[in-house]
This record gives C-alpha cells, structure tokens and sequence, in this order.
C-alpha cells in the first residue's frame, strides 16, 4: 500500500459545475493525456477540498446548505513510476472518496467513472500501468461537483485518502474478510472468519490460509489452517472458526480489540497478508429492558455528525476528526450516527 497524498497538481477549470464545454475548456480537453503541460497548475496535497478556498457567493447554484460556496470542474493529475520488481503483479488505485462523479485516466486512458460522492472505490491499472522503472504513470482525475447536489456541506475535490495497492495474482480480496462472534460466554467465544481468496491467475491454485488471531496486547491466542483450490480467475470464500479462551470484552469504558492476520500461501511461499481489527461484545435488544452491553444495561446517548470539519471544510484529516470525536465523548456521547453517508474508513 503507498500513499498517494503528495505531489498532485490541480487546475479548477470553473467553479460552476453546470458550465457547458465553451471555449473555457478547450485548454483542459486533453488533461488526461500524459504529455499535456501542468506545470502552470498548482502542486496541492489530498485530502484536499477546493470548495472551502472559494469566495462565497450567491451564484453557480449556492446556498445555505452549501455554505454559499461553489462546487464546479476541477482536474487532478500525479506521476508515479513503478519499479520492475511489481511486473507481474496485480496494481490498483483506490479512492476513499471523491466529491464528486470523478473520471479517473491512468497513462490517457479512461479506467473508470465513480458518480457517487461518498463512497470509496478501487480501479484496476494493471493493464496500462508501466512497469519498467523509469516510465512515469500519469494519473488523472476530471471531478464534477453540480450544484445543488446536497442539503448540507459536501465539499469539493479528492477529499479523503487515495493510495496505490500492489498485489500477487493471489491475494485477499479488498474488504474481503467478515468476522463475526457466533458464541459468547464468559469463558470462551468462537471466531468466525470468512476470507475472500482471489485468484487472479490462468490457472487452479491450492491456496493455504493461515489465519492468527491475536489479543489486544498482541499476543497471539489461537490460529486455524486450511486448504481451498481457488478456479482461475476468479475469488472464493472460505470460512474457520477458532475459540477464544476467557475473552476479553469490548465495552464502551474499555474498546478492546483483537486483530485477525490472514496470510495466504501457494506452493509454501506467501502472497498476501491481511490484518483485520474487531471487537468480541454481546448486545441484547429487549423491547422491555432495552439494550444490554455485556449483560450490563445500557443508554444510547448519540449524536449525528456529518462527514465536513466545520471551518476546515471536508478534506479530512485524522487530528481534526479525533478532536471532535473527543470532545463528543466529553460531553457523555457514546453512539455516533454518520449522517446520511458513508464517512471516510478512519
């Protein structure tokens, strides 16, 4: 996994995000393609939220929702190079959020288009991706924020974290372990996890999953091992069940977290490794009683927090966030409600 923040250049081609194609775009027609001159744009850092910089106004479909600040058209280019040792392996870009209808070009070429503002999502580059170690990748990325396309702040830009992921053909897919805690008492709890293999190879592979599950002070407690053929070119799910022994809860007080490392072998040799932090709780729902935590009644005292960081507007930034989420818990919070869209995985 390797950041993408530094070293973007950026170009807001027109704070209206309804403008049609006139002659103020002729200049950006070709942004996407690798040769085309940024040097005049500016070099910024995301998250980065292009909205919050502008002057507010009462036009480009402003209001109060908004902050009276515009959206528009903005273009974001980067250049990377891969080293040779990544030939062979599987490479993507992922997103954790763009505002918004984002057209992402890896070396001119169109790799997708994400319309939705508040989700991440994650492009397959392998294919047009150099590899040879000298060879810049040009990323580019046309954003289009039409207003009004939200009653509440939303922001402007590649707002949330962006990285580059490289994997063996073989590899956990992304997201691609659920863990639940079928079985709690108060001396052991069974595991479930359920891996997402992917096998994105020509042929049959025998894939080992050797999963170890480690408590909140890092020791390990227990594993599991077991063997799937995954088909070529395609992802399979397998599910193992370890127990734990006199778990340690999470509650409100004490958020204790265990962590699930999943590696994957072939042939002996590891292609992946992926880490998964959860928690081991017991929640009951009881129209009578309400709601128990660990056999221990408990109140919902939540709030309802949208993604933006008031004067610092949406790009966010993890000091801002853990000061908000401190000062919530100051004030006896213990729920949070992440208002009407997915926020950023931090």
């Amino acid at each position: 996994s390797i950041p993408l923040d530094d070293g973007w250049r950026f170009k807001l081609v027109t704070p209206d995000g309804n403008a049609g194609q006139d002659e103020n775009f002729e200049d950006y027609a070709a942004a996407q393609k690798p040769g085309y001159d940024d040097t005049a744009w500016r070099t910024v850092a995301v998250p980065h939220d292009w909205s919050i910089e502008l002057t507010p106004t009462t036009d480009h479909g402003t209001n109060g929702g908004t902050g009276y600040l515009p959206g528009g058209l903005g273009w974001y280019r980067k250049s990377f190079t891969l080293p040779s040792g990544v030939a062979g392996k599987r490479i993507s870009v992922e997103f954790d959020g763009v505002y918004m209808d984002a057209y992402v070009y890896c070396n001119g070429k169109l790799i997708g288009n994400h319309p939705y503002g508040y989700t991440g999502f994650a492009l397959d580059l392998t294919d047009v991706a150099h590899t040879d170690g000298t060879t810049p990748n040009i990323l580019a990325v046309q954003v289009r924020n039409q207003l009004p396309s939200s009653r509440w702040y939303s922001g402007s830009g590649i707002y949330r974290h962006a990285r580059l992921v490289i994997t063996d053909p073989v590899h956990v897919a992304r997201w691609g372990t659920y863990i639940t805690t079928p079985t709690l008492s108060d001396n052991r709890a069974t595991v479930r996890a359920r891996t997402s293999v992917v096998n994105a190879t020509d042929d049959d592979q025998s894939v080992t999953i050797v999963s170890t599950l480690k408590d909140p002070d890092g020791k390990t407690v227990t594993h599991a091992r077991s063997t799937v053929t995954v088909g070529a070119d395609t992802t399979r799910d397998a599910t193992q069940e370890m127990t734990v022994q006199k778990p340690r809860l999470w509650s409100f007080a004490t958020p204790r977290l265990y962590t699930l490392e999943t590696e994957l072998r072939v042939a002996g040799k590891t292609t992946d490794r992926y880490r998964t932090p959860f928690g081991i709780r017991h929640v009951t729902i009881d129209p009578d009683h309400g709601l128990t935590l660990n056999g221990e009644y408990t109140k919902l005292q939540g709030v309802d927090l949208h993604h933006d960081l008031g004067a610092l507007g949406a790009a966010f930034n993890a000091d801002a966030a853990l000061r908000q989420m401190t000062i919530m818990k100051s004030m006896g919070v213990n729920a949070l409600r992440t208002s009407h869209n997915p926020p950023a995985p931090e």
